[in-house]
C-alpha cells in the first residue's frame, strides 16, 4: 500500500521592494546568547600527551651543584675557633721560655741590680711601642666609641696594674736573698695558687680532668725542683743565713701573688656583663700597666740610682769591659721581647682557660726552661751556673710529669664549671 508523504508548504518569498516580512521574521528568532568559553583547560588526553613527549626536545642532564670554594681565611678562622685556646697556651710558653733564657743574658750585664735601670729601660721601650698603637686606633670613630671606660673598669684596671707592677719590684728583691732557682720554684706553684683565686674570686670549679692534671704538673714541679730548693738553701744558708733565705722566699711568694691576683682580676674584668662599655683591648690594659711602671720606677731611679750612678752603673761596667749602650739595647731587645709575652698572657687570660691556664703554663715554663738551659748553658765540667744548667734524673722526671699533667689540662677544654650560688 503505497505512503504517502506529506510536503511541508513552501513560505512565500517577499516582493521586491517589500522589506516588512523580512524584518518581522528577525524579530520573531529566539535571540540566544552565545555560549561562554570555560576559561579552564582542558588536560590533554594520554595519546596527545605521548604525542608531544615524542615530539618535545631530549632534556639535558643536570650536573651535580659545584662545591663551593673555601677561602684560607674562612679555614684559618675555623682552625682558631676550633684551637686558638690551645695555640694561645703554646704561645704563651714559648714566649715565656724565650723571655727566661733571654734573662740570664741580662743578668750577666755587670749593672747593679739594685740600679733597676733594666726594668725602667723594658717599660719605657714598651710604652714607645705601644703609644703609637693607640693613637692609631683612636683615629677611628668607631673606636672611640669603645674608649669610654666604665667606673667598674676603672677600678679594676688600677688594681691590675699596681699588682702586676709590684709582682715585678717584688722578684727583683726577691732574686738577690732567695736565688733564681728558689724563686723559679716558688713561682711555678702559680698552677695552684691561680685555681684557689679563680675559685674564692670568680667561681670557677676545675673539671675533675683538670684537678687531675694540675695535681700531676704540681708533683712534675716538687720533683724538678727539689734539688735545685735543696742546694739554693744550702748555698744562701753558708753565705747570709736562713734569714735572708727566709725573707726571700717571703718575698717570692708575695711575688707569686702578686701577678696571680692581677691575672684573675683581669679575667674578671673581661668577662663582666656585657653595657654600652665595651670590653677593654689588650694594648690598651697594657698601656695603663707600662705607664704605671714608668712613672713608678722613673720615681725610684731619680731618688736611689741616680746619686750613686758611679757606684751602680758606670764603675761595674767599666770592670767587665762593657758599655753603656751595649747593655741598654740588651735592655731594649728584653723589654720587647717582653712586651710580646704579656700580650699573649693577657690573651690567654681572657680566652677559654682563663687564669688556670696562665698558671698552668707557668708550671710547665719549669720543664722547659730547664731543657732550653740544659742546651744553651750546659757545661758538665764546669762550675757553679753551667753545671747547674745541666739535666739530672730529677728534672727529665719532673719534665715528664709536667708534660703529662698539662697534656690531661688541656685534653678537658673546658674552663671550668661555675659554682652554683
Amino acid at each position: 500500500m503505497p505512503v504517502s508523504v506529506r510536503r511541508r508548504p513552501r513560505a512565500a518569498s517577499p516582493r521586491p521592494g517589500d522589506f516588512s516580512k523580512i524584518n518581522s521574521s528577525k524579530s520573531a528568532a529566539p535571540t540566544t546568547p552565545p555560549a561562554k568559553q570555560s576559561t579552564r583547560q582542558r588536560s590533554p588526553s594520554p595519546s596527545s600527551k605521548s604525542r608531544s613527549s615524542s615530539k618535545a626536545a631530549p632534556k639535558k642532564k643536570v650536573s651535580a651543584p659545584a662545591t663551593p670554594k673555601v677561602s684560607a681565611s674562612h679555614v684559618q678562622a675555623n682552625l682558631y675557633a676550633k684551637y686558638g685556646d690551645v695555640l694561645g697556651l703554646v704561645a704563651l710558653l714559648a714566649s715565656g721560655t724565650n723571655l727566661s733564657i733571654l734573662g740570664q743574658y741580662v743578668a750577666d750585664v755587670p749593672i747593679n741590680k739594685a740600679a733597676q735601670l733594666h726594668l725602667l729601660v723594658q717599660f719605657l721601650v714598651q710604652l714607645v711601642v705601644l703609644i703609637p698603637r693607640m693613637l692609631a686606633a683612636s683615629s677611628t670613630a668607631t673606636t672611640k666609641a669603645k674608649r669610654k671606660v666604665s667606673t667598674a673598669q676603672a677600678i679594676h684596671l688600677a688594681f691590675i696594674s699596681i699588682f702586676y707592677v709590684a709582682g715585678f719590684a717584688l722578684s727583683f728583691a726577691a732574686v738577690p736573698r732567695a736565688g733564681t732557682a728558689l724563686n723559679q720554684v716558688v713561682y711555678s706553684t702559680s698552677i695552684i695558687v691561680m685555681a684557689a683565686l679563680s675559685y674564692a674570686v670568680l667561681g670557677r670549679v676545675p673539671t675533675t680532668g683538670q684537678g687531675v692534671g694540675m695535681a700531676i704538673a704540681f708533683a712534675g714541679v716538687a720533683v724538678a725542683s727539689q734539688k735545685a730548693f735543696r742546694d739554693a738553701f744550702r748555698t744562701l744558708s753558708g753565705k747570709g743565713g736562713s734569714g735572708d733565705v727566709g725573707i726571700g722566699l717571703a718575698l717570692s711568694v708575695a711575688m707569686t701573688l702578686s701577678f696571680n691576683v692581677s691575672t684573675v682580676l683581669l679575667e674578671r674584668m673581661h668577662r663582666m656583663p656585657r653595657t654600652r662599655h665595651a670590653p677593654l683591648s689588650s694594648a690598651f690594659v697594657q698601656l695603663c700597666q707600662v705607664s704605671l711602671g714608668v712613672l713608678a720606677l722613673a720615681s725610684y731611679v731619680c731618688i736611689m740610682t741616680i746619686p750613686r750612678w758611679n757606684e751602680y752603673v758606670t764603675a761595674p761596667l767599666a770592670k767587665e769591659g762593657w758599655t753603656l749602650k751595649s747593655a741598654l739595647l740588651l735592655y731594649a731587645f728584653n723589654g720587647v721581647c717582653s712586651l710580646a709575652h704579656s700580650q699573649i698572657y693577657i690573651s690567654v687570660a681572657r680566652g677559654g682557660f682563663g687564669a688556670n691556664g696562665t698558671g698552668l703554663v707557668n708550671a710547665l715554663r719549669t720543664a722547659t726552661v730547664s731543657v732550653a738551659a740544659h742546651l744553651f748553658f750546659c757545661d758538665a765540667n764546669g762550675t757553679g751556673k753551667a753545671r747547674r744548667s745541666c739535666l739530672d734524673h730529677g728534672k727529665v722526671t719532673g719534665a715528664l710529669l709536667i708534660a703529662a699533667g698539662g697534656t690531661t689540662y688541656v685534653l678537658n677544654k673546658e674552663s671550668g664549671k661555675k659554682k652554683r650560688s
